[in-house]
């Protein structure tokens, strides 16, 4: 789960990413299952935030829970299971020191927000905040919606030898379904950009 803070002249907002939103997008082969599992994490993410606040109340756009499960945003766009390859290594422990060692460097102006690694199932996610001033955060969030900024940061994945990472495509129509054609033209240079970041904290030269 993603939580967000946004400074607005002082005041605080605090937004979190809608968990049945993101669960039925990735649990694409059905969430039913998972489903008393998934409420027991919403509730108790609610319960931690509850401190703060306990509105929560939905923001940003809707899609239906049929269209969310085998979403793409116009035709011809990338699915979830279109994923960007972007690196192979030989071994999963190669590629947790080469992307550990890559984001300590703060290789493309990049630094490394969170880690989570299950390493019985050799599967590891990377947190990725993008610095550039050019071409990263500050250059697209304020075009599609910086409230959106729960949806960040933008993640990748390593799982045993593979790392792999949703195309931009993808993932930024579907943490921003109210993102209309003519604002998706601005930052259409976007998802390239991430690709690149992506591929240079990935990379490593073979002997």
């Amino acid at each position: 789960m993603k939580v967000g803070l946004k400074n607005n002249d002082g005041q605080i907002d605090v937004s979190m990413i809608n968990p049945e939103y993101i669960f039925y997008a990735y649990f694409y082969e059905g969430i039913d299952p998972y489903i008393s599992k998934l409420e027991a994490m919403e509730k108790d993410v609610k319960t931690a935030l509850s401190v703060i606040g306990d509105d929560f109340e939905p923001f940003g756009g809707f899609e239906e829970r049929d269209d969310l499960e085998d979403y793409r945003y116009k035709i011809m766009m990338p699915y979830f299971t279109d994923p960007v390859d972007l690196t192979e290594y030989d071994s999963f422990e190669q590629g947790l020191s080469i992307i550990r060692g890559n984001l300590d460097a703060g290789i493309g102006n990049t630094v490394k927000v969170y880690e989570v690694v299950y390493p019985d199932h050799k599967v590891a996610i990377f947190g990725v905040g993008l610095l550039d001033p050019e071409d990263g955060e500050a250059a697209f969030l304020p075009i599609i919606g910086a409230d959106h900024v729960a949806a960040m940061p933008y993640e990748i994945i390593l799982q045993d030898k593979e790392v792999t990472m949703l195309h931009g495509r993808y993932r930024i129509a579907l943490h921003w379904p109210e993102l209309g054609m003519g604002t998706f033209m601005k930052i259409m240079s976007t998802p390239g950009n991430i690709e690149d970041f992506m591929l240079g904290i990935t990379e490593f030269e073979e002997d």
